[in-house]
């Protein structure tokens, strides 16, 4: 009797087993539930896509009509869940209010088994625990996933004024203790001392004298009880001077020339109005105000010298107001006179002077000894030969002559 009904056992066992893998209700589930962190302002993607695997064998289902549903269960899994977004069979989408127009799907993709949840920017509110519910052909596909939030903020907000202590706040919405902090700038790590206070408590860096080399990427990164660790990151913007710290300009008596004033970026393109600068000079004791400027063009506050004298050199300081904080930059104007010409030191005048008249008897001497090479070249014979040519004598003259002849050939051996 066990043998009779051993082919119907298997003929069920068979059809509860198609019937579980064909049937709508049966959801695929993604392996594991996967958490995301993200920082508010940023977009995020939470992915939901079959494997190629999975892709090789549905296509046909997902050519012909898919549908998908996006749903919102907020940071407690028990909350009802509302409707994020909603792709029918017949291509309507449908979208929740708050989620307007930030929420989207990428249609074009779901013939390449991809459903994922594209949200930009992200908010705050739209932390909590997704779940999407994909339907294409008779098969259905169930996608979970917990979305966190991590954020980084300063304070005080906007563009930040060089010398004015600010606060960075490194929060998230992770459950967990939070066991250790660190901040990293320009992705080195941030020695918590000097200039740099870590307010553990509340997940902040106080930052005191801020300078315009503190600009740029901060990233924190927070450890909690459970060892995972999530981060964000921060580019932090310090209004201050461009260039040298204290510059020195070199300009000619009698030359126009400019003091240079920059600010490294323009106040009025990030919405800051009514910043002045004025300058002075350290004159004697007194501080002499040379001149004022409001709202320099794309920043710059230059001091304009028309003609440059000896008694403008010195020390200039350029202080610009920016919402009462205000800041000062040191020009140091190098006049060049010239008068080391003009009056040499009484040393170094005897060495010119004696110098001088070495060069004049040098030349003297050269000139008497070029002549007296001219005048004996002007008086030494064509011919030095004919200094030896012997006159022969005449028949009167010949004993006399014999003598003299005779002297001659002396005087000539």
């Amino acid at each position: 009797m066990t043998l009779a009904f051993m082919p119907l056992s298997l003929a069920l066992m068979l059809l509860v087993t198609n019937a579980s893998i064909t049937s709508p209700g049966a959801a695929k589930e993604q392996r594991g539930e996967q958490r995301m962190w993200a920082k508010v302002g940023d977009p995020v993607v939470l992915p939901c896509h079959l494997s190629p695997q999975e892709l090789q064998s549905s296509w046909k289902q997902l050519y012909e009509k898919t549908a998908v549903r996006w749903e919102r269960h907020g940071e407690s899994s028990h909350k009802e869940p509302h409707m994020v977004l909603e792709v029918e069979y017949s291509g309507l989408l449908k979208t929740a209010r708050s989620m307007m127009p930030r929420a989207s799907v990428r249609e074009t993709s779901f013939r390449q088994g991809d459903f994922s949840l594209w949200i930009e920017p992200l908010l705050n509110d739209d932390a909590g625990h997704y779940e999407a519910l994909v339907r294409y052909g008779k098969e259905t596909r169930r996608c979970q996933l917990e979305l966190g939030m991590v954020t980084v903020t300063v304070n005080p907000p906007g563009l930040l004024v060089e010398t004015e202590p600010l606060l960075l706040l490194c929060n998230s919405s992770h459950p967990a203790k939070l066991v250790g902090m660190r901040w990293f700038h320009n992705g080195s790590l941030v020695p918590v001392s000097g200039r740099f206070r870590s307010r553990y408590g509340d997940g902040a860096l106080s930052i005191s004298r801020p300078t315009v080399s503190d600009s740029g990427p901060w990233r924190c990164e927070l450890t909690y009880s459970n060892n995972e660790k999530v981060s964000a990151t921060f580019n932090l913007q310090i209004l201050g001077f461009a260039g040298p710290a204290s510059p020195v300009v070199y300009a000619a008596v009698g030359s126009a020339t400019n003091l240079p004033c920059l600010l490294n970026r323009d106040p009025s393109a990030s919405g800051i109005l009514g910043v002045s600068a004025h300058w002075s000079r350290l004159a004697g004791e007194d501080l002499e105000i040379r001149g004022i400027s409001r709202n320099g063009s794309n920043g710059s506050f230059t001091l304009h010298l028309p003609e440059v004298g000896p008694g403008d050199a010195g020390q200039y300081c350029c202080a610009v107001s920016i919402h009462g904080t205000t800041i000062t930059r040191d020009v140091t104007l190098a006049v060049m006179t010239g008068a080391q010409l003009s009056g040499p030191h009484p040393i170094l005048d005897g060495q010119v002077s004696f110098g001088l008249i070495l060069v004049l008897f040098l030349l003297l001497v050269a000139s008497i000894l070029a002549l007296v090479l001219r005048n004996q070249r002007i008086f030494s014979p064509a011919f030095p030969a004919l200094e030896r040519v012997v006159t022969a004598p005449t028949s009167g003259n010949a004993g006399k002559d014999e003598g003299q002849e005779g002297k001659s050939l002396q005087t000539e051996c």
